[in-house]
Protein backbone atom coordinates (compact mmCIF):
# COMPACT_ATOMS: atom_id res chain seq x y z
CA UNK A 1 0.00 0.00 0.00
CA UNK A 2 2.79 2.39 0.93
CA UNK A 3 4.62 1.55 -2.26
CA UNK A 4 1.51 2.33 -4.30
CA UNK A 5 1.12 5.70 -2.57
CA UNK A 6 4.78 6.53 -3.18
CA UNK A 7 4.49 5.52 -6.82
CA UNK A 8 1.35 7.63 -7.21
CA UNK A 9 2.94 10.67 -5.58
CA UNK A 10 6.13 10.38 -7.60
CA UNK A 11 4.30 9.75 -10.87
CA UNK A 12 5.15 12.43 -13.47
CA UNK A 13 1.49 13.36 -13.97
CA UNK A 14 0.95 13.80 -10.22
CA UNK A 15 4.10 15.87 -9.90
CA UNK A 16 3.01 17.99 -12.85
CA UNK A 17 -0.39 18.62 -11.27
CA UNK A 18 1.16 19.51 -7.90
CA UNK A 19 3.69 21.76 -9.58
CA UNK A 20 0.97 23.47 -11.61
CA UNK A 21 -1.11 24.06 -8.47
CA UNK A 22 1.86 25.55 -6.60
CA UNK A 23 2.75 27.71 -9.59
CA UNK A 24 -0.85 28.94 -9.86
CA UNK A 25 -1.03 29.87 -6.17
CA UNK A 26 2.31 31.65 -6.41
CA UNK A 27 1.14 33.56 -9.50
CA UNK A 28 -2.13 34.63 -7.84
CA UNK A 29 -0.23 35.79 -4.75
CA UNK A 30 2.15 37.84 -6.89
CA UNK A 31 -0.71 39.46 -8.83
CA UNK A 32 -2.55 40.35 -5.63
CA UNK A 33 0.57 41.69 -3.96
CA UNK A 34 1.31 43.98 -6.91
CA UNK A 35 -2.23 45.33 -7.18
CA UNK A 36 -2.85 45.70 -3.44
CA UNK A 37 0.47 47.51 -3.03
CA UNK A 38 -1.13 50.30 -5.08
CA UNK A 39 -4.03 50.48 -2.63
CA UNK A 40 -4.09 52.49 0.58
CA UNK A 41 -5.80 51.44 3.81
CA UNK A 42 -8.89 53.51 2.97
CA UNK A 43 -9.27 52.04 -0.53
CA UNK A 44 -8.67 48.52 0.75
CA UNK A 45 -11.25 49.07 3.50
CA UNK A 46 -13.74 50.10 0.81
CA UNK A 47 -12.96 46.94 -1.18
CA UNK A 48 -13.63 44.75 1.87
CA UNK A 49 -16.87 46.59 2.64
CA UNK A 50 -18.09 46.27 -0.97
CA UNK A 51 -17.54 42.50 -1.02
CA UNK A 52 -19.06 40.70 1.95
CA UNK A 53 -16.96 38.08 3.77
CA UNK A 54 -13.99 38.82 1.52
CA UNK A 55 -11.55 37.86 4.28
CA UNK A 56 -13.98 36.42 6.87
CA UNK A 57 -13.18 39.22 9.32
CA UNK A 58 -16.13 38.65 11.60
CA UNK A 59 -16.96 41.74 13.68
CA UNK A 60 -13.84 43.71 12.76
CA UNK A 61 -14.72 47.22 11.61
CA UNK A 62 -11.33 48.23 10.23
CA UNK A 63 -8.84 46.40 8.07
CA UNK A 64 -5.16 47.25 7.80
CA UNK A 65 -3.56 46.37 4.46
CA UNK A 66 0.01 45.60 5.57
CA UNK A 67 -0.72 42.20 7.23
CA UNK A 68 -2.46 41.06 4.03
CA UNK A 69 0.59 42.00 1.95
CA UNK A 70 2.80 40.19 4.46
CA UNK A 71 0.62 37.08 4.18
CA UNK A 72 0.94 37.14 0.39
CA UNK A 73 4.73 37.36 0.66
CA UNK A 74 4.78 34.39 3.02
CA UNK A 75 2.62 32.39 0.59
CA UNK A 76 5.05 33.17 -2.23
CA UNK A 77 8.06 32.11 -0.17
CA UNK A 78 6.37 28.86 0.88
CA UNK A 79 5.45 28.12 -2.73
CA UNK A 80 9.02 28.80 -3.85
CA UNK A 81 10.37 26.38 -1.23
CA UNK A 82 7.85 23.76 -2.37
CA UNK A 83 8.87 24.24 -6.01
CA UNK A 84 12.53 23.91 -5.07
CA UNK A 85 11.81 20.76 -3.04
CA UNK A 86 9.67 19.27 -5.82
CA UNK A 87 12.35 19.78 -8.45
CA UNK A 88 15.15 18.60 -6.15
CA UNK A 89 13.55 15.28 -5.16
CA UNK A 90 11.83 14.46 -8.45
CA UNK A 91 14.77 14.93 -10.83
CA UNK A 92 18.43 14.15 -11.09
CA UNK A 93 19.32 17.83 -11.49
CA UNK A 94 22.30 19.18 -9.63
CA UNK A 95 21.97 21.91 -7.05
CA UNK A 96 22.74 24.66 -9.54
CA UNK A 97 20.13 23.37 -11.98
CA UNK A 98 17.57 23.21 -9.19
CA UNK A 99 18.26 26.84 -8.29
CA UNK A 100 18.08 27.69 -11.97
CA UNK A 101 14.66 26.06 -12.23
CA UNK A 102 13.45 27.99 -9.18
CA UNK A 103 14.77 31.21 -10.71
CA UNK A 104 12.96 30.43 -13.96
CA UNK A 105 9.73 30.01 -11.99
CA UNK A 106 10.25 33.39 -10.32
CA UNK A 107 10.85 35.10 -13.67
CA UNK A 108 7.78 33.45 -15.21
CA UNK A 109 5.60 34.51 -12.27
CA UNK A 110 6.88 38.09 -12.41
CA UNK A 111 6.29 38.38 -16.16
CA UNK A 112 2.80 36.87 -16.03
CA UNK A 113 1.84 39.06 -13.06
CA UNK A 114 2.91 42.16 -14.97
CA UNK A 115 1.33 41.06 -18.25
CA UNK A 116 -1.51 40.43 -18.92
CA UNK A 117 -2.73 40.87 -15.32
CA UNK A 118 -1.06 44.23 -14.56
CA UNK A 119 -4.27 46.27 -14.89
CA UNK A 120 -6.58 44.00 -12.94
CA UNK A 121 -9.77 45.76 -11.78
CA UNK A 122 -10.96 45.96 -8.17
CA UNK A 123 -13.62 43.32 -8.82
CA UNK A 124 -10.90 41.07 -10.24
CA UNK A 125 -8.76 41.70 -7.17
CA UNK A 126 -11.72 40.75 -4.98
CA UNK A 127 -12.24 37.48 -6.89
CA UNK A 128 -8.58 36.49 -6.62
CA UNK A 129 -8.47 37.43 -2.95
CA UNK A 130 -11.53 35.30 -2.32
CA UNK A 131 -9.80 32.35 -4.03
CA UNK A 132 -6.77 32.69 -1.75
CA UNK A 133 -8.81 33.51 1.35
CA UNK A 134 -8.22 30.09 2.99
CA UNK A 135 -4.47 30.81 2.88
CA UNK A 136 -4.38 34.59 3.30
CA UNK A 137 -6.89 35.05 6.13
CA UNK A 138 -5.22 32.82 8.78
CA UNK A 139 -1.72 34.17 8.09
CA UNK A 140 -2.92 37.78 7.99
CA UNK A 141 -4.93 37.38 11.17
CA UNK A 142 -1.95 35.83 12.92
CA UNK A 143 0.15 38.76 11.71
CA UNK A 144 -2.22 41.30 13.26
CA UNK A 145 -4.95 41.96 10.69
CA UNK A 146 -6.77 45.10 11.86
CA UNK A 147 -4.68 45.34 15.02
CA UNK A 148 -5.84 48.27 17.09
CA UNK A 149 -2.38 49.14 18.33
CA UNK A 150 -1.16 49.90 14.80
CA UNK A 151 -4.36 51.37 13.41
CA UNK A 152 -3.86 54.94 14.58
CA UNK A 153 -0.44 55.24 12.99
CA UNK A 154 -1.67 53.60 9.81
CA UNK A 155 -4.52 56.10 9.51
CA UNK A 156 -2.11 59.00 9.95
CA UNK A 157 0.18 57.60 7.26
CA UNK A 158 -2.81 57.12 5.00
CA UNK A 159 -3.92 60.73 5.42
CA UNK A 160 -0.45 62.03 4.58
CA UNK A 161 -0.14 59.71 1.59
CA UNK A 162 -3.59 60.69 0.35
CA UNK A 163 -2.64 64.35 0.30
CA UNK A 164 0.46 63.64 -1.77
CA UNK A 165 -1.46 61.30 -4.06
CA UNK A 166 -4.17 63.88 -4.71
CA UNK A 167 -1.64 66.50 -5.73
CA UNK A 168 0.16 63.98 -7.94
CA UNK A 169 -3.12 62.96 -9.59
CA UNK A 170 -3.92 66.60 -10.27
CA UNK A 171 -0.56 67.17 -11.95
CA UNK A 172 -0.91 64.03 -14.08
CA UNK A 173 -4.51 64.87 -14.98
CA UNK A 174 -3.61 68.37 -16.10
CA UNK A 175 -0.62 67.12 -18.11
CA UNK A 176 -2.80 64.51 -19.84
CA UNK A 177 -5.56 67.00 -20.57
CA UNK A 178 -8.10 65.14 -18.43
CA UNK A 179 -8.41 68.05 -16.00
CA UNK A 180 -8.65 71.51 -17.50
CA UNK A 181 -7.03 74.56 -15.97
CA UNK A 182 -10.08 75.92 -14.15
CA UNK A 183 -11.08 72.49 -12.83
CA UNK A 184 -7.54 71.93 -11.61
CA UNK A 185 -7.57 75.25 -9.78
CA UNK A 186 -10.81 74.32 -8.02
CA UNK A 187 -9.50 70.92 -6.95
CA UNK A 188 -6.20 72.44 -5.85
CA UNK A 189 -8.12 74.98 -3.78
CA UNK A 190 -9.99 72.15 -2.05
CA UNK A 191 -6.73 70.42 -1.16
CA UNK A 192 -5.28 73.68 0.16
CA UNK A 193 -8.48 74.32 2.12
CA UNK A 194 -8.13 71.09 4.10
CA UNK A 195 -4.49 71.96 4.83
CA UNK A 196 -5.40 75.46 6.04
CA UNK A 197 -5.19 76.08 9.79
CA UNK A 198 -8.02 77.48 11.88
CA UNK A 199 -5.93 80.57 12.63
CA UNK A 200 -6.12 81.66 8.98
CA UNK A 201 -9.93 81.70 8.75
CA UNK A 202 -11.15 82.46 12.28
CA UNK A 203 -13.01 85.64 13.17
CA UNK A 204 -10.82 87.86 15.40
CA UNK A 205 -12.10 88.61 18.88
CA UNK A 206 -12.44 92.32 18.03
CA UNK A 207 -14.80 91.50 15.14
CA UNK A 208 -16.78 88.83 16.96
CA UNK A 209 -20.48 89.39 17.69
CA UNK A 210 -21.36 87.94 21.09
CA UNK A 211 -24.01 88.32 23.78
CA UNK A 212 -23.74 88.39 27.57
CA UNK A 213 -25.20 85.47 29.49
CA UNK A 214 -27.45 87.82 31.47
CA UNK A 215 -29.04 89.34 28.33
CA UNK A 216 -32.80 89.14 27.92
CA UNK A 217 -34.70 87.42 25.15
CA UNK A 218 -35.51 90.79 23.54
CA UNK A 219 -31.85 91.87 23.54
CA UNK A 220 -30.82 88.61 21.95
CA UNK A 221 -33.52 88.93 19.30
CA UNK A 222 -32.31 92.45 18.52
CA UNK A 223 -28.74 91.22 18.02
CA UNK A 224 -29.89 88.52 15.62
CA UNK A 225 -31.98 91.04 13.71
CA UNK A 226 -29.13 93.54 13.35
CA UNK A 227 -26.36 91.11 12.45
CA UNK A 228 -28.39 88.60 10.38
CA UNK A 229 -26.37 85.77 11.93
CA UNK A 230 -27.75 82.32 12.72
CA UNK A 231 -25.47 81.64 15.71
CA UNK A 232 -24.05 83.96 18.36
CA UNK A 233 -21.46 83.08 21.06
CA UNK A 234 -22.46 83.65 24.69
CA UNK A 235 -19.96 84.99 27.25
CA UNK A 236 -20.12 85.34 31.03
CA UNK A 237 -18.15 88.47 31.99
CA UNK A 238 -15.95 89.24 28.97
CA UNK A 239 -15.61 87.84 25.46
CA UNK A 240 -12.56 85.96 26.70
CA UNK A 241 -14.91 83.78 28.73
CA UNK A 242 -17.10 82.12 26.08
CA UNK A 243 -19.43 79.56 27.64
CA UNK A 244 -21.51 78.47 24.66
CA UNK A 245 -23.45 79.45 21.57
CA UNK A 246 -27.12 80.17 20.95
CA UNK A 247 -28.90 79.37 17.68
CA UNK A 248 -31.61 81.56 16.20
CA UNK A 249 -33.82 78.47 15.81
CA UNK A 250 -34.09 78.28 19.59
CA UNK A 251 -35.57 81.78 19.69
CA UNK A 252 -38.02 81.10 16.90
CA UNK A 253 -39.16 77.87 18.51
CA UNK A 254 -39.81 79.57 21.86
CA UNK A 255 -41.49 82.52 20.14
CA UNK A 256 -43.93 80.19 18.36
CA UNK A 257 -44.69 78.45 21.65
CA UNK A 258 -45.27 81.80 23.34
CA UNK A 259 -42.22 81.70 25.60
CA UNK A 260 -39.35 84.16 25.99
CA UNK A 261 -36.66 82.47 28.10
CA UNK A 262 -33.39 84.27 28.95
CA UNK A 263 -30.08 83.49 27.31
CA UNK A 264 -29.08 81.15 30.17
CA UNK A 265 -31.74 78.68 29.03
CA UNK A 266 -30.98 78.90 25.32
CA UNK A 267 -27.25 78.47 24.77
CA UNK A 268 -25.50 75.17 24.24
CA UNK A 269 -21.87 74.21 24.94
CA UNK A 270 -19.43 74.98 22.15
CA UNK A 271 -16.22 73.03 21.39
CA UNK A 272 -12.88 74.74 21.96
CA UNK A 273 -10.06 74.12 19.46
CA UNK A 274 -6.43 75.28 19.16
CA UNK A 275 -5.59 77.78 16.43
CA UNK A 276 -3.11 75.36 14.83
CA UNK A 277 -5.76 72.73 14.03
CA UNK A 278 -6.26 72.05 10.32
CA UNK A 279 -9.67 72.69 8.79
CA UNK A 280 -9.92 69.17 7.41
CA UNK A 281 -9.55 67.71 10.89
CA UNK A 282 -11.96 70.26 12.35
CA UNK A 283 -14.63 69.47 9.76
CA UNK A 284 -14.39 65.77 10.63
CA UNK A 285 -14.97 66.61 14.29
CA UNK A 286 -17.92 68.84 13.35
CA UNK A 287 -19.49 65.94 11.44
CA UNK A 288 -18.95 63.50 14.29
CA UNK A 289 -20.25 65.85 16.99
CA UNK A 290 -22.91 67.60 14.85
CA UNK A 291 -21.39 71.03 15.48
CA UNK A 292 -21.18 74.11 13.27
CA UNK A 293 -19.14 76.52 15.38
CA UNK A 294 -16.04 76.35 17.57
CA UNK A 295 -14.15 78.75 19.82
CA UNK A 296 -10.47 79.20 18.96
CA UNK A 297 -7.96 79.62 21.79
CA UNK A 298 -4.30 80.61 21.82
CA UNK A 299 -1.91 77.71 22.42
Amino acid sequence: MKAEVVNWVTHPVTLALIGGLIFGIMLLAEILQRRLSEFGNVRFQGLVEDHEDLLALGNQERVVLSPVLTALRWIQMICLVLVWTLVFFSTDFGVFRVFGAALAVLVAVALLAQWPFGGLSESGVARLLRLLKPLVAPIARFGGLGASESLEGAEEDEEEASDREIRAFLDVGEAAGIIEGEEGEILESLVEFFDTTVREVMTPRTDMVAVRESASWEELMEIFGQTHKSRVPVYRETVDDIIGVVHVKSLIKDFIQGGRPPVQELYRPCPVVPESKELGELLKEFQQEHQQMAIVVDE
